[in-house]
């Protein structure tokens, strides 16, 4: 569920409060099957209308790419949390059947990032993709 990441506590409180946004969080956090794609952190945190100086904060720590809301390091380590509404980083680990989707060549690392981090059933990517991660490789 897409949630602005410069939501303030305040407002996503209020969020979480109504009914319909309390049972699809509810069940986001039993699922037994996640489809969702991969993006270059960089992209993902203007795309999500982080503030500046949240996005040079991210990048600094070594955020390559970006799934479901959170911020992956080269080496596959969480490096940012965006906003409580989504999965962790670890409930993503929970997930028993997990598929990503990405293409282009740009997004080579944050492919990799995010596949490092946890487990994945499948993985879906286009023919720029698959040879930008060789080459990295």
């Amino acid at each position: 569920m897409h949630v602005p990441d410069s939501i303030s506590p305040d407002a996503l409180k209020a969020l979480r409060a109504l009914p319909e946004i309390g049972e699809t969080l509810d069940a986001l956090h039993h699922t037994d099957v996640l489809l969702y794609g991969i993006g270059r952190a960089e992209v993902m945190a203007a795309n999500r209308s982080l503030p500046e100086a949240e996005l040079q904060g991210i990048l600094s720590r070594g955020a390559v790419g970006e799934a479901v809301g959170n911020y992956f390091g080269a080496d596959g380590r969480l490096v940012f949390q965006a906003s409580e509404v989504g999965l962790s980083g670890e409930e993503l680990r929970q997930v028993p059947h997990v598929m990503a989707i990405a293409a282009g060549a740009a997004k080579a690392r944050a492919i990799m990032a995010v596949m490092r981090h946890h487990h994945h059933e499948l993985l879906v990517i286009d023919e720029g993709a698959a040879r930008a991660i060789m080459a990295l490789m």
